[in-house]
């Protein structure tokens, strides 16, 4: 906190990097990345329940494509700040799951596209960060936010080091 200047105005930016995802009409994929990456709803009374809209895709800045590792970037610093609860983790996890989780495994970048190693580590840690009622159903292991690693797995480790720290100190 003591290196952050602008707490308030980092945290706006964090959280506007979520935008309501709306499939497109007759086609759930994205053939050209200069197309706009959202359609406006047809009033802003669209955003209002009690039909709220299901998904919420974020990205890395304003009218750029929904980028599946975005909902982790965001997630882990939002996180690492104390303020996960701006995120609207219920439609993050939705459209993760539902738009970018791909049918042959693994998670693409954005709705549409093929699978790659990078936003399926990510996707998944994404998934980690959230719910521990979800986690639970999903079959993930919470994820530590600064290291993107099971927490488990911090706790190893960090027994390894205090292992290794009394060993010198001997």
């Amino acid at each position: 906190h003591h290196g952050i200047r602008d707490l308030p105005g980092l945290l706006h930016w964090l959280s506007s990097r979520q935008f309501v995802y709306l499939d497109r009409p007759d086609d759930d994929s994205f053939s050209d990345f200069d197309e706009d990456n959202f359609l406006l709803p047809p009033s802003p009374s669209s955003f209002l329940p009690p039909n709220p809209l299901p998904y919420v895709a974020l990205n890395g800045r304003a009218n750029k494509l929904p980028d599946t590792c975005y909902t982790w970037w965001v997630g882990a610093a939002l996180r690492i700040l104390g303020h996960f609860g701006l995120l609207d983790a219920a439609r993050a996890r939705r459209f993760l799951l539902a738009r970018t989780a791909h049918t042959i495994g693994g998670f693409s970048k954005y709705p549409g596209g093929p699978p790659d190693v990078y936003h399926g580590c990510f996707g998944l840690a994404a998934l980690g960060l959230l719910s521990e009622e979800w986690r639970a159903r999903d079959g993930l292991a919470e994820v530590d936010a600064a290291l993107a690693v099971p927490v488990a797995t911090v706790r190893v480790l960090e027994g390894a080091r205090g292992r290794l720290l009394r060993e010198v100190g001997r």
